[in-house]
């Protein structure tokens, strides 16, 4: 018991250190005015500058849309298409894109209609794909609520147009717009994903910024997977690294993404989503995430056996090794901390960390037990690899 106890905070403080030292170039490299590299520093001059096609879906309406659609259109890019696709007309997201495209020659909407085998935004992808011209050689997908960068689009498919890869991803950094927890732990949740994306052997394509070689797209038949699964980003990677095709993360290529007034419900059906897909996508992947999972706890183990220390409950050196796992676990906190432009202070960064390791495994064990998900009103029944077997719309 003793040896397992002291096994588990060891492996407990590895973990977050480990994720914090693989990933951190990467992270920074998307900081703004930082030094880009070779791929980023490519420049696109218009007669070397394949035709790209942005496919954006969408729905509601935020207080940042109009901004990060005017920003998706702001690219330095000088040969791209951006086609923005709702479900229909009356959606409160329709409006907002009228008044956005209303002076670009290289914007249009369309409306997809309702999906019935798919999960909504795969329907609108594959809409706005069949939308694209048959010139088009470089496909990207994002998304509808991150701020671009005006190099965003350039450094995206940098890779690609050098022939150095064919398929890349960005990823995005949260800009809190508050200290509220929900609004900070959820910083913390997407900085480990964040993280994570530049370990090369772990990473994996996000939908809100990937691009690909059309051909490859096409030659792996990505329309038709995507046309009977609930999830675009996870189910491409896992097709596509089955046959031997891996993601390059582009660092630069890293959106930011203003939240304020974040709930607890809102995180936790966000972060259940991520583990949700992962589950149904790479069902291997996702049961060896339990051991991940415990060594999650080893924060509040290490605080029990303080408390029982200090009360007599507990042998000596459990309460050692528990004062020594906090103190050490603090310091890898402040390490996460420098990887944020923001000023928060300590004593809402540390609990804001603690929240996103129990908000991760009280995610990791609601994906046990089910195979249902919930996502914009529409519930999805899915059975392994991501197909979707019944839609549920509410009345």
């Amino acid at each position: 018991m003793g040896i397992f106890f002291l096994l588990s905070l060891t492996l407990g403080l590895l973990l977050p250190y480990g994720i914090y030292f693989l990933g951190k170039a990467h992270v920074r490299g998307g900081f703004a005015g930082q030094v880009r590299s070779t791929d980023a520093a490519t420049r696109n001059p218009s007669h070397c500058a394949p035709s790209v096609g942005v496919i954006i879906p969408l729905t509601g309406n935020t207080p940042v849309m109009k901004a990060c659609l005017e920003s998706l259109l702001d690219q330095s890019y000088p040969n791209y298409e951006a086609i923005f696709v709702t479900c229909n007309s009356n959606d409160p997201a329709v409006q907002i894109v009228s008044r956005v495209i209303q002076t670009k020659r290289n914007a249009r909407h369309i409306v997809s209609g309702a999906a019935s085998r798919c999960s909504q935004k795969n329907h609108n992808l594959l809409a706005g794909l069949a939308a694209l011209d048959s010139s088009i050689e470089i496909l990207v997908f994002c998304d509808s609520t991150h701020w671009a960068p005006q190099r965003f689009l350039a450094d995206l498919v940098s890779p690609i147009v050098s022939g150095k890869a064919v398929m890349t991803t960005g990823f995005h950094r949260v800009v809190p717009g508050d200290c509220r927890l929900p609004t900070l732990g959820m910083l913390v949740s997407v900085m480990a994903i964040h993280l994570m994306q530049g370990i090369e052997s772990i990473t994996q394509p996000w939908g809100g910024a990937t691009a690909i070689s059309r051909r490859i797209f096409e030659e792996n038949r990505i329309s038709a997977l995507w046309g009977a699964n609930l999830v675009d980003d996870v189910s491409m990677g896992t097709r596509l690294a089955k046959a031997g095709i891996r993601v390059r993360p582009v660092s630069s290529a890293c959106l930011l993404t203003p939240i304020g007034g974040v709930t607890f419900r809102a995180w936790y059906g966000w972060l259940k989503r991520q583990l949700f897909f992962l589950k149904v996508c790479q069902p291997a992947t996702w049961a060896a995430s339990a051991i991940v999972a415990h060594l999650l706890c080893a924060p509040f183990l290490a605080g029990l056996a303080c408390a029982a220390g200090i009360m007599g409950f507990a042998p000596k050196y459990m309460t050692v090794a528990g004062c020594a796992f906090l103190a050490a676990f603090l310091a890898i906190s402040m390490k996460w901390r420098t990887l944020i432009h923001e000023d928060i202070p300590i004593w809402r960064w540390i609990p804001a960390v603690l929240a996103a390791n129990f908000m991760a495994v009280l995610c990791y064990a609601g994906t046990w037990f089910s195979n249902l998900l919930s996502w914009r009103g529409i519930s999805y029944r899915v059975t392994w690899g991501g197909k979707v077997k019944e839609i549920i719309r509410k009345s």
